[in-house]
């Protein structure tokens, strides 16, 4: 019995019984996936709020379970429950910070380094500008890096957790890696 069958089955029945112990087998089989979905989107910066993304996603799921139809796999439901989840907590994260970036100010130049606090403090600066810059690329391109890079998730997984085709994935990460490079040459101050 295939997985999509096997998903199906479960759908229906619990649908029918309100049996929980249906719904945690579905949580089972796909909860790693979408942690893996989710910590893509949000990045390291935002990975500790992945498990509340995912809860939610998947409380999201059982109270939409009715309206479920069919009409694509189950598991690219849950994902695009997840990732919509994900992107929402991403933007209202990255208001947050705005505003907290808003108010602090910038060096003029760039500071000379004589310790290795001091080159551990250049090295964290790298790191938030890259950061900063990777934020500021579109999605999906951002979601396809992250897997990609961070997550070292072959194409076909990333493929199959977006919903997309593998040559799709493909052109997201080259254009995604074009727009970051771009980003960091210019300072991170163009879209």
């Amino acid at each position: 019995m295939g997985a999509d069958v096997r998903d199906a089955e479960l759908v229906t029945r619990y649908l029918e019984s309100r049996d929980l112990g249906l719904f945690e087998e579905l949580v089972a089989r796909y909860r790693e996936r979408m942690m893996r979905l989710v910590l893509s989107v949000l990045g390291p910066e935002l990975g500790n709020d992945a498990e509340d993304v995912v809860q939610e996603a998947f409380l999201r799921a059982h109270d939409r379970l009715a309206s479920f139809r069919g009409q694509s796999r189950f598991g690219s439901w849950l994902y695009r429950i997840a990732y919509n989840g994900a992107l929402d907590h991403r933007r209202s994260a990255s208001r947050r910070r705005r505003r907290a970036w808003e108010s602090a100010t910038d060096p003029t130049g760039p500071p000379r380094v004589d310790s290795a606090a001091g080159r551990q403090l250049l090295l964290d600066e790298r790191d938030r500008a890259v950061r900063a810059a990777l934020a500021r690329v579109p999605q999906p391109y951002r979601t396809a890096l992250h897997s990609y890079y961070w997550l070292e998730l072959p194409v076909a997984e990333i493929a199959e957790l977006l919903g997309v085709a593998r040559g799709t994935v493909k052109s997201y990460l080259h254009r995604g890696r074009a727009r970051l490079a771009r980003l960091l040459e210019d300072g991170g101050t163009t879209p």
